[in-house]
């Protein structure tokens, strides 16, 4: 079933805007501009980061015990760990006030003045886990990597990641953090997200056509594997290098080859 809302993804000049709008608002409202600044940095759910408490972080990692698909990690680069050591131990939890986690409210009601200050429209919270995703995968980091970082709980994807090296997801975790670090500070024109190396003594073999293509060039298991995939289409066309068209039609030509399969 469709989830019925369209996910937006924040481009360069948002990212900028948006720190701009957080720093205006640090000094009267700290804990809730730190939190906002966490979630676009880790990519984690609102829940999960109001939840989180300061003796579940150990070193670069966060290990939440009971998260939306349960026991899962955050891994956490340079600039959240900066973040971090900025705010005042008051309790237990990391954003929290009075020993107590903050209120939902107070942080939808800072986001509804911030997105209609920034002219944003409907953009929510979780979009920016959406572009957080997007922004890794335009890295080039791998989708299990990405879904790694994100704590997919989709047993296709989860497959895909559940041995990934520790360091793997926490170099990843840097990467991406630093460079969403410095795009929230406008400086998007003077930091470059390092390219990823190709894999050694492995050739590129030229695309063949397969029974899930609309035309010559479109293997059949990138479309199956964007039926698998948490990325909205725009981020995996970039991710594999398609024409965004060309793959949109692939896409339609097998659900219809499905459905006449279904039918028989």
């Amino acid at each position: 079933k469709a989830s019925g809302f369209t996910a937006t993804v924040l481009r360069a000049k948002d990212y900028a805007r948006l720190g701009r709008a957080l720093d205006a608002r640090a000094d009267t409202a700290p804990m809730l501009t730190a939190l906002i600044r966490f979630l676009a940095l880790t990519g984690c759910r609102r829940g999960e980061a109001l939840a989180l408490r300061w003796d579940w972080i150990d070193g670069p990692r966060a290990a939440l015990p009971d998260a939306k698909a349960g026991p899962r990690s955050i891994w956490l680069g340079t600039p959240v760990l900066a973040l971090l050591a900025s705010l005042p131990r008051t309790g237990d939890h990391v954003f929290g006030e009075d020993d107590k986690p903050l209120p939902a409210s107070a942080l939808d009601r800072l986001w509804r003045e911030i997105r209609k200050e920034l002219r944003l429209g409907d953009l929510r919270l979780h979009d920016l886990r959406h572009s957080f995703a997007t922004t890794a995968v335009s890295a080039g980091e791998p989708l299990r990597t990405v879904g790694g970082l994100l704590g997919h709980s989709d047993l296709a994807i989860t497959e895909g990641y559940t041995h990934l090296a520790d360091d793997t997801l926490r170099e990843a975790a840097e990467s991406v953090g630093t460079f969403l670090s410095a795009t929230l500070r406008g400086e998007e024109r003077t930091v470059a997200l390092p390219a990823k190396p190709a894999p050694a003594q492995r050739k590129q073999r030229a695309p063949q056509p397969s029974a899930g293509s609309t035309r010559p060039g479109m293997p059949a298991a990138l479309v199956q594997g964007f039926a698998r995939s948490r990325l909205l289409l725009p981020a995996y066309c970039e991710a594999h290098s398609l024409d965004p068209v060309l793959f949109r039609r692939a896409l339609a030509a097998e659900y219809k080859r499905r459905e006449r399969r279904a039918g028989k």
